[in-house]
């Protein structure tokens, strides 16, 4: 399953765990251990969302700073990211509301410009692309769900992805408490 639904979102590799609010966790700290992100640095993040998006970087003790929405999306508004960047932003947490995604071409050259990273919480997303791509396809790693609500079901279960290896290796030890893993979907 994690090797198909990497081929289905053209992402290299994928880690299957119990939840798409557990993916999320999982992401958050692979991030944080292979970035080297210190306690207290700061990633962007919409207020409207589900709250597993925003209290995994809180657990991770990173800092969420809030981007006002658009109303029109409920989507942060993107014209406003670049008021809350700081030396401490390592990162744009994209979590498009309704799998409605926000404008990404601002969202990258934003990211080019200030050298943070795109992170993407696909957990209402799955399926959506911006110019033919995948969401996943723009981000470092992202997250998806398969709570009976989102678009694929598997009862309950999540996905982290990424085609960096070593996010990815650090991901499964994560989800799998601890465990060095060498097997890798």
């Amino acid at each position: 399953f994690e090797k198909e639904f990497s081929n289905k979102i053209n992402i290299n590799h994928s880690v299957m765990v119990n939840s798409g609010s557990s993916a999320n966790l999982v992401l958050i700290g692979a991030c944080k251990n292979v970035l080297k992100w210190e306690d207290d640095d700061e990633i962007i993040v919409s207020p409207v969302g589900f709250p597993t998006t925003i209290a995994p970087i809180v657990q991770h003790r990173l800092r969420p700073v809030f981007v006002d929405i658009e109303f029109e999306t409920l989507n942060f508004n993107v014209d406003l990211i670049e008021e809350k960047i700081s030396d401490r932003t390592r990162a744009i947490f994209v979590s498009p509301v309704l799998g409605n995604p926000p404008d990404m071409d601002k969202i990258i050259s934003i990211c080019e410009k200030h050298e943070i990273l795109i992170l993407l919480d696909g957990c209402d997303s799955l399926g959506s692309k911006w110019r033919g791509q995948h969401l996943a396809e723009y981000a470092l790693v992202s997250s998806c769900s398969f709570c009976p609500a989102h678009h694929i079901s598997t009862g309950e279960g999540g996905m982290v992805s990424s085609d960096d290896m070593e996010i990815v290796k650090v991901a499964r030890s994560l989800a799998w408490w601890g465990r060095d893993c060498y097997c890798v979907g």
